[in-house]
Order: structure tokens, then sequence, then C-alpha cells
């Protein structure tokens, strides 16, 4: 009887001790799992251990001489005018009208609703592909502006409840288009709202508005005046304190024989004019910038810190627009997104190495703020070395996560900074595998 009472209050024990385990053992899944998915953390360690400010890192740039300046400022006024020496735009109507492919994709509009057929052939109604490659005309920006896939202000999403998708990843939106850019116009659209232009670096939708046509007499001032560019970001112009542009870093400006900046606008039937402005002062500089540590130095500082533009949205930047806006103004002129900017270089891949490998590849081989460090769909500045660590600098959206339940997600950063190879990898729910030292494919020795 003893030994069966005993018996029964050691089964009564034990199974008290199993309950306690469990509830412990979910108490301590409950805890990491809403760790896991908390969003309360504002920052990462990067951010906050890394100096925001280029002036704070030591590092020695690859020497530049007088022959390579001349020769890349002459490959960079062939790319940057090359638009008015073609008689036709250079890709084929196929390749001009790519965003197709949206029309058969489950794609989301503004209102996070499913985009119709109707809604698509609409559009390319208006595309009036039929014309392409007809007017041929020369023309520039009078304004900053966009190039667009369809003819339309209005987004493409896909899902936008899947991490990455839905805003800012419009993807209607190809590219920025700074004011003075030269173009070539193929054809109008059916409406005459929009043009479909090229440019040295990208194609697209543009309105009517932001073009003006440009006769001999004003291509051969533009290219026969001493370039300047932007070295200073989101600054004004006037005409007669009358405000013309909020002004982005990198942007050209021809200076007349006369010792005049000036810029373009047009009359009601779009024929273009020059017209003078106010001295920017100091805000400019002829092109290109020595590439010295403290010009290096004042641009990534002007650069740093601004917020994730996708395509250029909203005037703001994305990778390889950072990229591309930096080498500007050392006269190297890169193409405009990361995959086509492997080719402004020597490439050297990476995709075999271990991420120690791809480490010690990278300090090794790499000069500061002269090599691009690439994965697909992203591209990055080498910034040097700080405690055995390879740094970068980039404008990136965010840091993919995934918690136990393996539901993707992202830690948004959306801004340019300088940072390590592995941003964020101190978060609960950061994603090895999935991030950017582990997705690194190769890098782009540039000769600036």
């Amino acid at each position: 009887m003893t030994s069966m009472v005993q018996s029964s209050k050691h089964k009564k024990v034990v199974s008290l001790g199993h309950h306690k385990l469990f509830f412990s053992t979910l108490l301590s899944f409950s805890i990491l799992f809403f760790s896991a998915c908390s969003n309360k953390v504002s920052s990462i360690n990067d951010l906050q251990t890394l100096p925001q400010n280029a002036l704070a890192y030591e590092f020695t740039l690859k020497t530049q001489t007088a022959q390579n300046t001349q020769h890349n400022l002459t490959l960079f006024k062939e790319r940057f005018f090359g638009p008015w020496n073609q008689k036709q735009l250079s890709i084929s109507q196929k390749k001009a009208s790519w965003g197709e492919i949206y029309m058969t994709q489950k794609v989301y509009g503004l209102n996070h609703q499913l985009l119709s057929k109707k809604w698509f052939k609409k559009l390319n109604d208006n595309a009036n592909w039929a014309q392409y490659n007809h007017l041929k005309a020369d023309a520039v920006v009078i304004k900053n502006s966009n190039l667009r896939v369809f003819p339309s202000t209005l987004p493409i999403f896909y899902n936008p409840k899947k991490a990455g998708e839905g805003f800012p990843f419009d993807y209607n939106q190809n590219s920025g288009i700074k004011i003075n850019t030269p173009i070539l116009i193929s054809h109008y659209s059916t409406d005459k709202q929009w043009v479909f232009v090229e440019s040295g670096f990208a194609f697209g939708w543009i309105k009517t508005s932001d073009i003006a046509l440009v006769n001999e007499r004003i291509k051969t001032t533009y290219l026969e005046s001493t370039l300047y560019i932007a070295i200073k970001d989101n600054f004004p112009i006037y005409k007669n304190s009358m405000f013309i542009e909020q002004i982005k870093l990198g942007t050209i400006f021809p200076k007349s024989r006369q010792g005049n900046f000036f810029v373009f606008n047009h009359y009601h039937n779009l024929e273009g004019y020059i017209q003078t402005i106010q001295n920017p002062k100091e805000k400019l500089h002829t092109l290109p910038l020595p590439f010295t540590k403290e010009k290096v130095q004042h641009v990534v500082n002007e650069l740093i810190q601004e917020p994730y533009g996708w395509g250029e949205a909203f005037s703001k930047r994305d990778c390889s627009a950072l990229t591309k806006d930096f080498f500007a103004l050392f006269g190297l002129y890169l193409n405009r997104n990361s995959k086509q900017q492997t080719r402004n270089g020597e490439y050297i891949s990476l995709k075999e190495l271990s991420n120690q490998e791809k480490k010690e590849q990278i300090k090794s081989l790499s000069e500061p703020f002269s090599t691009l460090i690439y994965l697909p769909g992203h591209i990055m500045i080498y910034a040097g070395i700080k405690d055995n660590e390879p740094l970068v600098f980039h404008n990136f959206w965010g840091i993919k996560t995934e918690n136990l339940f393996n539901e993707k997600g992202r830690f948004v950063v959306g801004q340019a900074a300088i940072t390590t190879l592995e941003p964020g990898k101190e978060l609960p729910n950061y994603a090895p595998q999935s991030n950017i030292l582990s997705k690194i494919k190769g890098m782009v020795i540039l000769h600036p």
C-alpha cells in the first residue's frame, strides 16, 4: 500500500515536472518568437558604431594620371551627348516595349488591387508603337523628371503583401533623369502627353512638358561650352530671383564663353531656347572634380543618409544611382543599373568563395572608392577597412529577415550609409544565407 502511494506520488511529481518543463519551453519559445518578430529595434549596429561621416576614415586613393583624366572626360562627353549623334534610337521597338511583360503577370495598382488587361491595353494603345523611331528629334530635359516604362504616372507593384514589394518598388519607374540631359525622341504617345526618348544611360517615357526641342545652334552652344557639375546636393537655381529647379549632385551645367551658366526652356510648341541663370557660386565645379581624398570625402558626405529612392523616384537615389552620380563628379560615366555597372571595369568573380574568402579577396584586391562590390540587384562602393572588416558605401532599402515560421521580411534601413558587408547581423531574425555578404557575386575594379 505504501509503495503504491509512493509510486503514485512519484508519478505526480514527474508529471508536474514535465508540465513545468513544457510551459518553460513554451515560454522561452514565445519570448524568442515575439522578440524575433518585434520591430522595436530602431537602427542597426553599423549605423551606431561606424561614423556616418567620411572625414572619420583613413584611406589611400589610386593615383590618377592627367592622361587618364582626359581620356575619361572624352568618354564621358561621348556618352552624355551620344543621343544627339544618333540618327535614330539605338534600341529595337521590342526592347523599347519590354514592359509588356507585366501585362501577363499578377501586378497591382495604387489601391493594391490587381491591374486588369483592360487597364494595360489602354496604356499600350496610348504608347503608339506604330510610330516608333518616326520623329527622331534632338531634345533636352528642362526639369528633373522620370523615365517611365509605360506613359503613365501610375505605379505598378508586385504583391504588396510580400516583403520587398509594394511601395516604393514601382515597376513603372525606370529611372530619374536630370535637368540639362540630352535626349533623342522616338515619337509621341497618342494623347501627346508623353514622348518616348533615349538618353546616354536609359530610355523610357517622359512627360512632353519636361523636354525642349533643340536646333543645331543650341546643340552647338551646349557642345562648345565648358562643362560644370553640381558638387552639392539639393540646392535651388534661379532666373531673376524666380525658382527654376532643385538641383541634384551630379547635374551637368554648361557655361558659355561669356561666362554665364545656362539651362533650357521651351515655347508653347516645344521649341527650345537658352535661359541664363544666376550663378550658383560654389555649388558647381568644372568637370571633372580632382580625384583626391578631400574631394571624395566631400562627395560621400553630400550623399550619405539620403533616403532611398527606387529608380530615383521622388528625386532620391537607389544603389546604382548613387554609384553613377558619385563617379560622375570625377569624370567617370557609369551605366545606370547594378548589373550593367559590372561592365564598367575589370570584373572579378567571387561567387565560388566562402564568406570569409570573399572578405579577404575584397580587402586584398580592392581600391577604396575605385571598386564596386556587386550582388544581384545591388551594388556598393568599397570604402576601405576598419577593425579588419571591409566597409562599403551604398544606398539600400533593408535587411532580409526570416522568423521561426520561415516567413520572410525586411528590416528597413532605407538610406545611404557606410556599413560592413553584414549590416544587421545582430538582429534576432537576421537571415545570413540571403543577406549581402552571402549574395556577393563579384567586384569591379574601376579606372577613374
